[in-house]
């Protein structure tokens, strides 16, 4: 998995918006994982972003369960996706704030 994080921050498409960017890796490549029915999401919320553990976490949480629920409307193919969120995502409040940016990222993969 680490290998595949690193392929998909080297080779993915960037999706860009103020608050985070999606980096997409390219459908038609095969994995080397064994997985392959799903989209793999990885979140980085680094210490620049939140200096305390407790809310970079809550922060993942929020955004893996926005993903999650907006990723099955799409029905996208197999792929990777990293979430690199940047430093005006601090003002994100709730589920509902991140169900708004992560529908407008989703839109555009």
């Amino acid at each position: 998995p680490g290998n595949d994080f690193d392929r998909v921050f080297k080779e993915g498409r960037r999706i860009a918006r103020p608050e985070a960017v999606l980096i997409v890796s390219d459908p038609a490549r095969p994995w080397p994982s064994p997985v392959n029915s799903v989209i793999r999401l990885g979140i980085v919320v680094g210490r620049k972003i939140m200096k305390e553990a407790v809310r970079r976490n809550r922060l993942r949480r929020i955004l893996r369960e926005s993903f999650r629920l907006h990723v099955k409307d799409l029905n996208p193919p197999p792929r990777d996706c990293i979430l690199l969120v940047r430093p005006p995502a601090r003002a994100l409040k709730g589920r509902s704030d991140a169900d708004a940016v992560v529908q407008k990222l989703l839109k555009r993969i």
